[in-house]
């Protein structure tokens, strides 16, 4: 047509060099500019492309990330939490690829009455945050993973299959020699070293990162996972023959029991696994060799200096005991005194005082505000309790569902083990009396540190309890014993009569 004006057509060759140029003119101003975010940057969106083009494959990617980084988190605690760019570090990251990994898995989404209850109590610790973000910035989003961190359940229960939990179970029986072995040693060296080693770059994290609270809960859950009998039951004919972790697990033990009181009632909860199992044989053997251990202690009677304050001993082992259920006058009682004295006066601004419906948010520095500061240089964000921190940023109604939500796991948790043990699913049994066991362990240490509140604690509880839903879900279906077939002897049984 006369006068119509050209048109200019760009083949598609053409076109994609073109934007290729436009592309790499972008990235190398960016370089030059700031050449770290940009590199990062880069490698963000070429990540961000692969994990696009996996489709479902994505849920695999997440199950795996999920495993890698809770085995990073039980060796190398907070050093390895930090691993990321601030403010979104390796777990965020790992949950971030959680929620698309949940986009393909929401047709297997349950609603069941622990589903509805995590729901409420992220919403209302949600409630509690917004508001206080313009305020506090990054501080109210650190604060806000004591509830954040439970959307770890809901993508785990959700994405996990029945199907999957025997390869869970070997995975986990495979860690656990290699972590009963390092704990002790990784564990005196960080302790004595405290102070002398270097820092994590930013921030006051030394890189040998060690809290016996956290081991003392890994090591509930170890113990449970044998004596129930899936040690055994995972693999009949092991290279290292089931007696022989229990050396290594009384190391670690003592270790966490002198650093820390927590750790050490953490790890006593493994003695709830009697509610599931009634193996003699296995007691008797665990308690001979902690006999004998006590005995040779008792003539060498070994006195290691670790830290400044104390020393690896049965004296300590002894004091740290008895600090648990009576007053003593050494510092060990200091400490308790200071918190006790802390949670009453946040028990008083809450269930008695103005704070009771919201709390103080998330994002306040409790230790300031409370009056509760050691030093001024010590800002302490945390009143060491896990619970009492979430009464005093959520209120009362915070730590209501807190409380409901536990009490509704638990009694799905003994629901499902009723129903097992009357099917003669036993390791359905099993499985369930682990996880109830690390679940109770992690509630314990909660008591006595903010465990929640920190990656290395909040994504492992989180996902125990995930992985709990999934298993309830399967002893509910009607899921048969993964392990039908294998031989039902004393040593392998979990059944209770």
């Amino acid at each position: 047509m006369r006068g119509a004006a050209p048109v200019i057509t760009v083949e598609r060759p053409a076109a994609a060099k073109l934007a290729l140029i436009v592309l790499a003119v972008g990235v190398g101003s960016a370089v030059a500019i700031a050449p770290i975010t940009a590199v990062l940057g880069i490698i963000a969106l070429l990540g961000g492309l692969w994990i696009l083009s996996l489709g479902e494959g994505v849920q695999t990617l997440f199950l795996r990330a999920v495993a890698g980084i809770l085995i990073g988190y039980a060796f190398f605690n907070r050093a390895f939490a930090y691993l990321g760019v601030p403010p979104l570090f390796v777990g965020e990251a790992v949950m971030g690829l959680g929620g698309l990994a949940f986009l393909y898995s929401v047709r297997r989404w349950q609603l069941t009455t622990v589903h509805v209850l995590i729901l409420l109590f992220m919403a209302w610790g949600a409630a509690q945050t917004i508001p206080y973000i313009p305020r506090y910035g990054v501080d109210a989003l650190r604060d806000a993973v004591a509830w954040l961190y439970a959307g770890y359940a809901l993508l785990v229960a959700t994405i996990l299959r029945p199907e999957h939990l025997p390869s869970v179970v070997r995975l986990y029986r495979r860690a656990i020699p290699y972590f009963l072995v390092f704990l002790p040693i990784f564990g005196l060296a960080a302790v004595g070293l405290a102070g002398r080693l270097p820092t994590i770059p930013g921030t006051e994290v030394p890189l040998l990162s060690f809290k016996g609270g956290d081991a003392g809960v890994q090591l509930a859950g170890i113990a449970a996972f044998i004596l129930i009998g899936l040690y055994a039951r995972a693999d009949p004919r092991p290279r290292l023959a089931e007696p022989l972790p229990w050396l290594p697990w009384l190391a670690g033990a003592a270790v966490v029991s002198i650093v820390n009181r927590g750790g050490m009632l953490a790890a006593s909860t493994a003695a709830f696994v009697l509610l599931f199992v009634r193996q003699s044989s296995r007691w008797t053997m665990v308690a001979f060799i902690l006999a004998l251990l006590i005995v040779v202690g008792l003539i060498v009677n070994p006195r290691v200096q670790i830290g400044s304050r104390r020393e690896f001993s049965f004296q300590q082992l002894a004091d740290n005991v008895a600090s648990v259920f009576v007053s003593t006058d050494d510092s060990l009682q200091g400490t308790k005194g200071f918190r006790l004295e802390w949670w009453s006066y946040i028990v008083g601004y809450t269930i008695d005082g103005p704070y009771f419906w919201t709390g103080k948010g998330y994002g306040i520095a409790l230790g300031e505000a409370d009056g509760f500061n050691t030093t001024e240089a010590e800002d302490l964000r945390s009143p060491h309790n896990g619970h009492i921190e979430i009464l005093a940023r959520s209120g009362v109604p915070g730590l209501a569902l807190w409380i409901l939500l536990q009490l509704a796991f638990a009694a799905a948790l003994l629901s499902a083990a009723a129903r097992a043990n009357a099917d003669g699913r036993s390791t359905w049994l099993m499985i369930i009396g682990w996880i109830l066991v690390f679940w109770l362990a992690g509630l314990v240490n909660a008591s006595f540190d903010p465990y929640l509140q920190g990656p290395q604690g909040g994504i492992w509880f989180w996902t125990i309890v995930g992985v709990g839903l999934v298993a309830i879900r399967a002893v509910r279906e009607g899921v048969p014993d993964p392990w039908e077939h294998a031989p039902e002897t004393a040593e392998t049984t979990g059944r209770v009569e």
